[in-house]
C-alpha cells in the first residue's frame, strides 16, 4: 500500500470499485489531494493497483472512508491487510479514535471493522433520490 497522487489510478479505481461515474470520481481525488488533513493510499497486487483507502485526520481523531478493492479481489483479504496497515500507521502518530461509516446491508464490510476492533456505535438510514433517471 502506499500513498497515491496519481489521478488516473485512483480515479480508475473509484469509478470501478464503487461505481462513481467519472466526473465525481475526478472531483473526489481533486478533493483529497488538495486537503491538508485527507490522504489517499492505493493497494498494489503483483504492481497492479487493486484497491484503495482513504482517511481524514482531524487532531487526534482519524475517519476512514472510501475503503475497497476489486471485485476480482475480494476475498482474499487486501482489505483488511490495508484497514490493518493503516491503524498500524494511526497509532504511530498518536490518533486516539478511528472511526468509519458503513452500509449496515453490507455484511462483509462489517464482519471486516469487526474483526478489526471497530465497534457499533449510532446507526443511520440513508435515503436517495436519482434525478437523472
Amino acid at each position: 500500500m502506499q500513498h497515491s497522487t496519481e489521478f488516473p489510478i485512483v480515479i480508475d479505481l473509484d469509478k470501478r470499485i464503487f461505481k462513481e461515474d467519472e466526473d465525481v470520481a475526478i472531483s473526489m481525488a481533486k478533493a483529497i489531494l488538495a486537503s491538508e488533513t485527507r490522504s489517499q493510499y492505493v493497494c498494489y497486487h503483483d504492481k497492479k493497483p487493486i484497491g484503495m483507502i482513504n482517511v481524514e485526520i482531524n487532531n487526534d481523531e482519524a475517519m476512514i472512508f472510501g475503503l475497497g478493492v476489486l471485485s476480482e479481489y475480494r476475498g482474499k483479504g487486501y482489505a483488511k491487510d490495508m484497514l490493518c496497515l493503516l491503524i498500524h500507521e494511526l497509532k504511530k502518530v498518536d490518533i486516539s479514535s478511528i472511526s468509519l461509516e458503513v452500509d449496515s446491508n453490507n455484511p462483509e464490510a462489517l464482519a471486516l471493522y469487526m474483526s478489526c476492533g471497530f465497534e457499533k456505535v449510532k446507526s443511520f438510514e440513508y435515503y436517495r433520490m436519482d434525478l437523472h433517471d
